[in-house]
Formats: C-alpha cells, sequence, structure tokens
C-alpha cells in the first residue's frame, strides 16, 4: 500500500497556517493527528505480511515528516511571539545633556598611581589568587599555628581540615613570589622585584573604619647580599610623596610581625592638620598606614633560597585606607555603595608626584 506522503503534509501545513500562537498550533496538530495519522496506524493490521514492513517505513517517514513540519511552525509561532512582546512602545534614547563626567571608584585611583609608581621602579605587578593555602597565607611567613590571626573568628577557611583560606593579606604574594623564583632560578635568583594587589578577606563586623573584604598591595624587593631598612625608607617615601604629595612626612615605629625583622609601623603625616593634631588623627599628628620590615630569615628560607646570602624588604598597606586619608572619607561603606552621587566628586582627582 502506497502512503501519499508529499499530499498529506501539505494538508497539515495548510491545517497549521490557521494557527495564531503556539497553544493553537499545538491543539491543531493534535486534532489533525488523530483525524489523519491514527488511522493509517490503525491499518497496519490489515497490510498483508509481505508489504507490512515497506508500509512500516513510510510510517516512520511520515511520523517523522510531520513532526519536522509541526516544530518548524511551532518555532515560527514562537518568534513572532516574542517579537510581540519585546516590542518597546516608547522612546528609549537618552537625553546627552543630561549626562554628568563619570569618575573613577577611589580605591581604583589610587591603584593607579601606586603601580604606575612601581612599574617606573621596575616591579612586576600581580594579582595573585584570592584563595590559597596556610602554606603561603601563614605557614611560609612565619606565622606559627598559635598564632591569633590563624584563628577562625579572624580567617575566613574554605574547607574542613582549614588548609584552604580567603587570602586574608596580599603578603601571601610575597610568599608565592620568592618560592617561584627560587624554582624559575634553580634557587639562584639574583633579584625579585613584585607588588601583589587585590582583594583581601577578614572576618570582620563592617562598620565605618572596617570591612569583611578591602584592598591591600604589598611589595617585596630582594636580592643577593639583602637590602637595608634605608632601601626600605626610601622606596616607601617615594609612593607617600606620590599620594599625599612631596611636602608630607613620614616615620618609623619599631613594630613586630612574623614575617620581617625588624619590623615597622609605618605613619603619614596628618594630611588634615599638617602634623599639628586633629579629629582625623586622633590629635596625635600621624595616621597609621601598614607595616613594614627586613624580610625575616625564616622567610626566606620557607622560601627554598639561602638566607644567609639572599635578603630584601617588604611593606603591605591597605588601598582602602589610604583612599579614605587622601579624599576625607568618613565611611569605607561609602567606597563600596556604588552611589553616583558619592562618586562624582572624584571625577576630577589625579595624583602627581
Amino acid at each position: 500500500m502506497k502512503i501519499d506522503i508529499e499530499k498529506i503534509l501539505k494538508d497539515l501545513e495548510k491545517h497549521l497556517d490557521d494557527s495564531s500562537n503556539s497553544t493553537q498550533v499545538i491543539e491543531n496538530k493534535n486534532k489533525w493527528f488523530k483525524a489523519n495519522i491514527t488511522p493509517l496506524n490503525m491499518q497496519i493490521k490489515n497490510i498483508p505480511n509481505d508489504e507490512k514492513a515497506d508500509y512500516g517505513k513510510q510510517l516512520k517517514i511520515l511520523n517523522d515528516s510531520v513532526n519536522k513540519t509541526f516544530e518548524k511552525k511551532l518555532n515560527e509561532i514562537s518568534e513572532i511571539e516574542e517579537q510581540k512582546n519585546h516590542v518597546v512602545n516608547y522612546d528609549i534614547n537618552i537625553n546627552t545633556a543630561d549626562l554628568r563626567k563619570g569618575a573613577l571608584n577611589p580605591i581604583t585611583i589610587i591603584y593607579h598611581a601606586l603601580i604606575e609608581y612601581f612599574e617606573k621602579m621596575n616591579f612586576d605587578i600581580s594579582f595573585g589568587e584570592e584563595i590559597t593555602t596556610t602554606k603561603y597565607g601563614f605557614d611560609s611567613l612565619n606565622v606559627p599555628i598559635t598564632h591569633p590571626t590563624r584563628q577562625t573568628s579572624e580567617t575566613f577557611y574554605l574547607n574542613d581540615t582549614n588548609t584552604i583560606i580567603m587570602r586574608q593579606q596580599n603578603t601571601e604574594g610575597t610568599a608565592r613570589a620568592l618560592a617561584n623564583a627560587a624554582i624559575k632560578y634553580k634557587k639562584h635568583p639574583e633579584e625579585v622585584r613584585v607588588v601583589t594587589c587585590g582583594k583581601t578577606y577578614r572576618n570582620d563586623d563592617d562598620d565605618a573604619v572596617h570591612s569583611h573584604q578591602f584592598h591591600q598591595l604589598d611589595f617585596v624587593w630582594a636580592k643577593k647580599g639583602g637590602l637595608s631598612v634605608k632601601n626600605l625608607k626610601w622606596i616607601i617615601n617615594g609612593f607617600i610623596h606620590t599620594v599625599f604629595g612631596e611636602d608630607v612626612n613620614s616615620r618609623f615605629r619599631l613594630s613586630n610581625f612574623g614575617f620581617t625583622e625588624p619590623s615597622f609601623e609605618v605613619d603619614v603625616q596628618c594630611p588634615f592638620c599638617n602634623g599639628k593634631g586633629c579629629s582625623k588623627c586622633k590629635k596625635s599628628g600621624w595616621i597609621e598606614l601598614g607595616g613594614a620590615g627586613i624580610l625575616h630569615k625564616n622567610v626566606i628560607k620557607a622560601a627554598g633560597l639561602n638566607e644567609n646570602e639572599f635578603g630584601g624588604i617588604a611593606y603591605g598597606l591597605g588601598i582602602d585606607r589610604i583612599a579614605m586619608i587622601k579624599f576625607g572619607i568618613e565611611d569605607i561603606r561609602d567606597i563600596y555603595s556604588a552611589d553616583s552621587k558619592f562618586m562624582r566628586q572624584f571625577a576630577n582627582e589625579e595624583l602627581r608626584k
């Protein structure tokens, strides 16, 4: 028995043409199928045995063709409906007279200035790994297991064994830079100059001066024969002048950090009162920027380098804190607010040496 597939498909197309939406396409197809295809399927029991195989092949071709015709029509209707649903019946043009000059985030402004400074000093710039291990975050930095900063109240741990963490400080980048140099130069690098910058995370409650997420910049400069405190002061004063101006003074106070020895807290003369004492600097005339020092020998050793032949300096500072000092921002949360009115005040900011 011969099935006129072409004629049946033309009849289906004509039947579906009356459909105006997807629901009608489906309904019309089902009605047509019951009236035209179901009887053909039921007819197979009356076909002679020697013709059933051929008849079955024709039915399969017909069913496949019917489904393709149906899908094609359904897609056409769906595209039309989609276009109708997305018709814009109002003017979406913007009056350019209302547009105002955009502004960089104050953190970005500080980053640009400091990265430009360090690039001129031949430092490699790295944004490192925001998810790291306690090996680089603590162990390689001479931070003992008993140190308070390793507690869950201070650090975000990401696994049950407390070995994977959210980067707590960008000094982690110092440990990586030294270890990578040891591998690259087979434990005998001449010099390492790397700046690591980016987001860091602490388990802090957010308030006007604290955030669970903030930005840091750390640098390490190490070489055969080592470097001195004089080198440290020279490079730190260079970027302090880049940000705050040539007339701003700094001071170094002895401190204690696991990864440096000796260690220093670096303060900048309060730019709001020129060191006379005000509410911004708590009447002291100075504002703390960050910690610095001579790389501890244990840090050099942990990187696989000879601590008696190789040494250097390191410094870490908070970009958010510098931005708050530089631009007089009272609340760190404003920096992350994405408030256009707040950001607009920085539209014309440009840092110069």
